[in-house]
């Protein structure tokens, strides 16, 4: 094998004996570093520069490892890749392995692992958590998808939770934010990343909704909503019983027995079983509600959605951006803005506000169980059946006689002295 100094003049013009396949030329410069030329198929020399180095006990003992071609690569910049590899076996690295594992981290982008988190957390997260996560990483995330997972930095992250923030608020930017911080710290614990990018990026608290819909707005919304659709039905149960907005919109025949809905436990945020008393006004609405075919025509298992649905009502945005439409042409004027969610909130404050039953009871209405200490908990296991039902009942009344504009004459629970 011959030896010489390398120069950038030379790596384009030394020849290739017409007897010769392939020859390697050393640089006297850089111990490792060769000039690889070779004949190719259309009888031009193809110039690479290579590192060869021995290692003993392997088959292979004397590899190369293309560094680039001639051209695509400077002289120096390919005496310096060879420093650095000669380095690599100066601590007992194997640059063949090394930059096998490189190829396979530059494959691992957030595109390509995100979707294994995602199965991951199917076995943590109830169903509309997931979908928020899957819509988080997919969509608002995308900016990082072409990159390798353990090139995304601080900085990358931070831009991205800013540019969101920008165009669709600090909630939503939050949000992503948190999404993404799970996704690298389960790619921590895979052993894929070293650390969490998302950790010290800028984040805002932001204050809990507030929101509570007074007696004449539940009322606004109740006699404006569309007679006969999904959305009215589910607003006007929300409204009665307090539910989540999951717990209605995805309710299934089943469920209901009677005069009470039982809902099993993956069907309830806190992952217990949790019975909702209908009172007669309930009970009225869910009577008139069809019994919709599948495309198979067979009995659709959900109550609410289209046929060609797999799950229940999920046309939120649109159908309350009619309601609120609506409103605005009877009145004149937009509701001040409000959620589905104040519905709930607003139901707690009601009851609340006007005794209709004790604080537990309307605690025990909504299926919270974080309103007793730890010891109560322990040992009190009522489910206050009968005083939720009464509960409900009662408040179903008030709501029926603000819908009518008549003055309620339920009785408020008479609290001790």
């Amino acid at each position: 094998m011959p030896k010489i100094k390398l120069t950038e003049s030379n790596v384009r013009t030394l020849p290739l004996a017409a007897t010769k396949a392939e020859v390697l030329v050393a640089d006297s410069e850089t111990p490792g570093l060769k000039l690889r030329l070779r004949r190719g198929s259309d009888g031009e020399t193809l110039r690479t520069f290579v590192f060869q180095f021995s290692r003993s006990g392997q088959r292979n003992k004397s590899p190369k490892l293309k560094l680039g071609d001639v051209g695509g690569i400077a002289l120096a910049d390919a005496r310096q890749q060879t420093r650095e590899r000669n380095g690599q076996l100066a601590r007992g690295e194997d640059p063949i392995q090394q930059k096998a594992a490189a190829k396979i981290r530059q494959a691992q982008t957030v595109e390509s692992l995100y979707p294994r988190y995602l199965k991951f957390k199917q076995l943590h997260l109830r169903k509309r958590s997931l979908v928020e996560v899957v819509r988080h990483l997919s969509v608002y995330a995308q900016p990082l998808h072409a990159l390798p997972v353990e090139r995304v930095t601080r900085r990358d992250v931070a831009t991205l939770k800013a540019t969101i923030a920008e165009s669709s608020g600090w909630a939503t930017s939050i949000r992503m934010g948190s999404s993404l911080s799970g996704f690298f710290a389960w790619l921590m614990s895979e052993g894929l990343v070293e650390s969490n990018p998302v950790s010290g990026t800028t984040t805002v608290k932001l204050p809990p909704r507030s929101r509570v819909l007074r007696s004449d707005e539940l009322r606004l919304i109740w006699v404006n909503l569309q007679e006969g659709s999904d959305y009215c039905a589910i607003i006007k149960l929300l409204m009665l019983l307090g539910a989540r907005a999951s717990e209605i919109s995805q309710l299934q025949w089943h469920e209901i027995r009677g005069d009470t809905i039982e809902l099993a436990p993956e069907r309830v945020k806190n992952h217990r079983p949790h019975s909702i008393p209908l009172p007669p006004l309930a009970c009225d609405i869910i009577e008139k509600l069809p019994r919709r075919m599948s495309w198979d025509n067979t009995p659709r298992a959900h109550v609410f959605g289209t046929r060609s649905a797999s799950a229940g009502f999920n046309a939120w945005g649109w159908e309350k951006e009619e309601l609120d439409k609506r409103i605005v042409g009877s009145t004149g004027q937009a509701l001040a803005p409000w959620v589905v969610h104040d519905i709930r909130r607003s139901f707690s404050t009601h009851l609340n506000e006007h005794n209709i039953c004790p604080p537990h009871v309307v605690e025990a209405c909504l299926g919270h169980v974080g309103y007793q200490s730890a010891v109560a908990a322990t040992y009190n296991r009522a489910s206050y059946q009968s005083e939720r039902r009464r509960a409900v009942t009662l408040w179903s009344e008030m709501l029926a006689a603000w819908v009518e504009g008549k003055t309620s004459n339920v009785v408020a629970l008479q609290q001790p002295a």
